[in-house]
Parts: structure tokens; sequence; C-alpha cells
């Protein structure tokens, strides 16, 4: 996925692609289903980590439309790297993992995470007209300018 195909889609529908990006990653097993502290044998799992996110919850909130603008789906995706960076010491391989899919998952979702830096391209193309406008206008009062000059010269 290259930045200028992310320009035509919908902040819902990049968001799609990165969690897909991100849930099909190598390092994403530990954050596909939520953490299960009595399989895991890790009860002071819960006392720590309150608020638990992992990707199939995220993926089942973006397709039930449950998030309304896209910066809901960036946090949870951070929750779920702040938490797996809370509970596992740094360094652990989970740990880790999380630092190196969030640092992922932040390349891939700029575009829609800084809405600055975002272009309209409606707005950039009329824009650019009349940039070109101005110039053809400049051009044409130079030319007059150095047509008047020369008439005066003669």
């Amino acid at each position: 996925m290259c930045d200028s195909d992310i320009e035509l889609l919908s902040d819902m529908e990049v968001c799609e692609k990165v969690l897909g990006h991100i849930m099909s990653h190598r390092y994403a097993f530990p954050f596909l289903k939520p953490v299960d502290y009595v399989a895991l044998n890790i009860p002071d799992y819960p006392n720590i980590i309150t608020n638990p996110m992992d990707l199939s919850s995220v993926k089942k909130k973006l397709e039930s439309f449950e998030y309304v603008e896209a910066q809901q789906f960036i946090a949870d995706m951070d929750l779920i790297f702040q938490n797996a960076k809370t509970y596992n010491p740094p360094n652990s391989d989970v740990h880790t993992m999380a630092q190196i899919l969030q640092k992922l998952f932040h390349e891939k979702i700029r575009p829609i995470s800084m809405p600055h830096a975002r272009v309209d391209t409606k707005l950039y193309n009329n824009l650019l007209d009349t940039v070109k406008k101005l110039q053809q206008e400049l051009k044409e009062l130079r030319n007059s300018k150095e047509k008047e000059k020369t008439k005066e010269e003669n």
C-alpha cells in the first residue's frame, strides 16, 4: 500500500487496510485475541491492565462501525501496544514486538493521523490553477512593460 493509494481511500478504508497489514505481520500473534490471563497463568494481568484491547476486538469494532472517526481506531490500536509495553518488561519479546508493530502502525496510518499533512485534491488543483493564471498575468504585464519601454526608447 503506497501513499498515493491511501489518498483515494476514506479514513475508515485506510484503517481497514492498515489493520489487515498489522494483523498479518509475523509479530502480531500475541495481539490477535484477548489476553487469556488464566491460560497464561498471569493472574495479576487484570489488576495491571484495566482496559484490555486486542486486534480482533478492534476489527469487530471497525466492521460494526463503532468508530465514528479514525482517531478512535488509532487510540484503540495504541492501547493494544501500550498495554503490552506496560505489562511486559522492556527486554521481553512481547514488549519488543509491541514496539515494532506500533512503529509500523504509525508509519502506515500517518496520512490520516496527521490531518494537517493531508491534501484536499480539489483545493490543491484550484490553488494550482490560480497560481498558473497569476504567473501568466505577471508574464503578460512584464511583456507589456517591455513593449512600452521599447516604444519610449524609439
